[in-house]
């Protein structure tokens, strides 16, 4: 018994790098800092924000950046709610038709049953014609029936064959199927899109990052303070309590005030008496917002991977 590994077959037909190379199999690529959002850069601009503002869910925007951003996605709903609402309206008017048909053909059903019933007077006088009619047929010998003095040539089989070779009698509906098995490129026939169910959509524009509603009156506006460092054309921000440079530790905000703060000053300065080391304002535990931190090239501190997909063969 041979062993597998002497099969023609025991391995793929194209290595890994030679799989790569054709652009076969999903990639990966880790990336650096340098490929991260730094802290106090607009989320949709990717610039430094002017005039920042902050959303429920943490980050950070140019309010010129995010009104823009709203007032699109704004526009953009009433667009969909206008086709959705024709889209009822056409629903609306296909499930009045339907009942309209279904309600005419009831009528001409009725219509049809009545006119066919009759009365007793009426079938005693088609009874006694029927009878009169059977006693007075006879068959003569070529095949030919005469009933009442009339003359009536019975079809055989083999003429039938010949008619229908001759004359197609064949249903209407049953030659467009026909048709439509060997003639696809007919125009009736030709496949066409599927008409796409719209779904509701919603009353708000969602946020760019949590999806949740946004509105502009949710935005908090915040002061950050720029890193004075005029060797380094790279714009950085500090916190305006430790005056230590922002990179990828954790900042909270605290609404009330519209104070940013690295948590670590925060939970020494501000946090054992509930207030506000810049402001010196009090405020409550739910007024206090972690915002989204910056990236960095370590694991430990978010996604550092890429993943592109791509075709692969087994």
């Amino acid at each position: 018994m041979t062993r597998h590994s002497k099969n023609a077959g025991d391995r793929h037909h194209m290595s890994y790098h030679e799989k790569q190379k054709a652009g076969l199999g999903s990639k990966h690529q880790r990336i650096g800092s340098d490929s991260q959002l730094p802290f106090g850069y607009c989320a949709l601009s990717s610039y430094p924000a002017e005039d920042p503002v902050v959303s429920p869910s943490g980050h950070i925007y140019s309010r010129e950046a995010i009104i823009e951003y709203l007032l699109n996605k704004s526009k953009d709903l009433k667009k969909a709610q206008k086709e959705y609402e024709e889209q009822q309206e056409r629903v609306r008017a296909d499930v009045t038709r339907q009942m309209d048909d279904a309600r005419a053909a009831e009528l001409a059903d009725f219509k049809s049953n009545t006119e066919d019933v009759l009365t007793t007077g009426q079938k005693r006088s088609q009874a006694q014609i029927s009878v009169g009619t059977s006693s007075a047929a006879a068959t003569d010998t070529d095949g030919q029936t005469v009933i009442s003095g009339v003359t009536t040539t019975t079809v055989s089989t083999e003429q039938q064959r010949k008619r229908q070779k001759l004359i197609d009698e064949t249903d209407r509906n049953v030659r467009l199927e026909q048709l439509k098995s060997v003639s696809p490129w007919v125009p009736q026939f030709t496949p066409s899109a599927e008409r796409v169910i719209l779904s509701e959509p919603p009353k708000r524009p969602p946020s760019p990052f949590s999806g949740a509603p946004l509105r502009s009156k949710d935005l908090i506006s915040i002061d950050l303070v720029r890193e004075d460092n005029p060797d380094d054309s790279t714009v950085r921000f500090v916190c305006p309590v430790s005056r230590k440079t922002i990179t990828s530790q954790k900042v909270v905000l605290i609404k009330s005030t519209g104070a940013i703060m690295i948590e670590q000053a925060a939970k020494e300065l501000a946090f054992p008496t509930m207030t506000c080391p810049l402001t010196g304002k009090t405020f409550r535990q739910d007024d206090v917002l972690e915002l989204a931190s910056a990236g960095s090239g370590f694991a430990a501190r978010g996604n550092i991977e890429a993943k592109v997909h791509r075709p692969t063969i087994n």
